[in-house]
């Protein structure tokens, strides 16, 4: 029979996930869009709306998934487009353990890369570092039996909906914490799928797993001395201690509106396409323009020229107001503006027409942003991939080499190349003469990345053209000044013009 106390506290939910998880729902619905989120997420817009006429326009309405293109940049600039991750930790068996971190097939860095999505999506996000169940030996397991039965610690990602209970000590660190997953049973094709709650708990020293009405289904100790779940946020709740701030929530909310108004707008100009393109030929005048109005107006619409088969008037009604068309295409580019502030990607190749009359000042603030919210980014999932080793090596009772690092990048190229190479001429205007090194480094960074995509070889070869033509114009026709920096010639062989 389960213990009433187990009872009660599977049942306690944290006060922050009893508010968030309606949040966590609408914001994983906002990332996979789709039919589902149209269905759940289009409004009626008028009582006077039938529901057939609802229905319609709901099957027609598009919604544009800003929140995972976003967040989908903001991955790839990481992963991708970035410096190269460095994983400086000399030891085969983690070098191993690099190609399936999960037991599901991922590898490193396509594991942390799914954490990042989820930790922007959600505002933050768990990493449980965990041991498979070791089999009844009758006896204690050694190392050597732990080598032998190929067990080696694993990630498991853990999703706020999933993190519904937890204490914290006066640092801030857990005591433990609940965990509620879903255990699939489906692995008899001919028999009903079955999906069973499991409810978690991890300790600073123990484990447990209870079913749903308390039971204890199994349980051990790991003497880690901490509950081995690792959380990394977007930004810290300034409001719930431990969870959080989404970086895509009122995003998401932006997404939805834009969904909603474009329907309205295009309900809007179905009901009154004709009236309106009436209206705009029956403004024609003019001797050229009079007839050639009259005979499209007679195809468009039919009407009685009378008994003597002679028009004596054009066919007359009300046409609509389309100022009220104007103010909706315009909500919905004034929303559309308030994401790409939102997302910090001002400067990005999807801006590229706005921001082409902007000064050079205001392009380098703009990079400037973008490049600190994507170092934000990469510096807290630099610190929980550091954590999370940690704890691989602690279960496995091996110590962690403190001379052992994980840096992920710093910088990051966010311009457009057409910007970039705009911006490039007004550096060397204004750098040339002041400081020629800054701008010989700031042309062979904008070489290398016009570039990345060649084989390093290549790249090679054409750098040191690059370098080899800079350091021989003597006349100043692409860089006036010397030449002084270490991928350039030496100092002995600077060229002065």
């Amino acid at each position: 029979m389960a213990d009433q106390r187990i009872t009660d506290w599977i049942k306690q939910r944290a006060g922050a996930y009893a508010e968030r998880e309606s949040v966590y729902q609408f914001l994983a619905a906002a990332y996979e869009g789709g039919k589902k989120f149209r269905d759940g997420n289009l409004f009626r817009h008028s009582p006077r709306e039938t529901q057939a006429d609802f229905d319609r326009r709901k099957k027609q309405a598009v919604y544009p998934n800003f929140v995972r293109s976003v967040l989908k940049t903001y991955r790839d600039h990481v992963f991708k487009r970035g410096e190269a991750i460095s994983r400086d930790i000399d030891d085969d068996a983690f070098l191993v353990f690099h190609e399936d971190v999960d037991r599901a097939g991922h590898d490193i860095s396509g594991f942390w890369s799914r954490v990042g999505v989820r930790e922007m999506l959600y505002g933050w996000m768990g990493v449980l570092v965990d041991m498979p169940q070791a089999p009844d030996l009758g006896r204690e397991m050694t190392r050597s039996d732990v080598l032998g039965l190929g067990m080696s610690p694993y990630y498991v990602q853990v999703t706020p909906s999933n993190i519904v209970d937890w204490s914290l000590d006066s640092f801030g660190r857990l005591n433990w914490v609940h965990l509620l997953t879903t255990d699939v049973r489906d692995d008899d094709p001919f028999a009903e799928r079955a999906e069973v709650p499991v409810h978690q708990l991890w300790t600073r020293d123990y484990w447990a797993r209870y079913d749903k009405e308390g039971a204890t289904v199994a349980e051990g100790e790991h003497g880690l001395g901490e509950v081995p779940l690792v959380i990394v946020r977007f930004e810290e709740s300034e409001i719930h201690e431990f969870i959080g701030t989404s970086f895509m929530e009122d995003f998401a909310e932006l997404g939805r509106a834009i969904m909603n108004s474009e329907s309205v707008r295009g309900d809007f100009l179905a009901g009154n396409a004709m009236q309106i393109l009436t209206v705009q030929l029956s403004l024609m005048s003019g001797d050229a323009g009079g007839d050639t109005a009259e005979r499209v107006i007679r195809n468009l619409i039919e009407y009685d020229p009378g008994e003597s088969g002679v028009s004596t008037h054009p066919p007359q009604f009300i046409g609509p107001d389309v100022s009220g068309a104007q103010w909706m295409f315009k909500h919905v580019e004034a929303l559309r503006e308030q994401m790409y502030f939102m997302a910090m990607l001002q400067d990005s190749e999807a801006q590229v027409g706005q921001t082409a009359a902007e000064s050079g000042i205001a392009k380098v603030i703009d990079f400037e942003q973008t490049s600190a919210a994507l170092s934000s980014f990469a510096d807290g999932l630099e610190q929980a991939e550091t954590e999370a080793a940690r704890l691989w090596f602690a279960w496995q009772d091996r110590e962690w080499d403190e001379e052992w690092s994980i840096d992920y990048p710093d910088t990051f190229n966010v311009r457009s190349l057409e910007n970039e190479l705009a911006l490039a001429l007004q550096v060397r205007e204004v750098y040339g003469d002041a400081s020629p090194t800054f701008v010989a480094e700031y042309l062979r960074t904008l070489a290398t990345r016009i570039n990345e995509d060649l084989p390093e070889d290549l790249r090679g070869v054409i750098e040191d053209e690059l370098v080899s033509r800079l350091a021989s114009l003597s006349d100043g026709a692409v860089l006036p000044g010397r030449l002084a920096n270490a991928a350039f010639p030496s100092d002995e062989e600077v060229v002065v013009t």
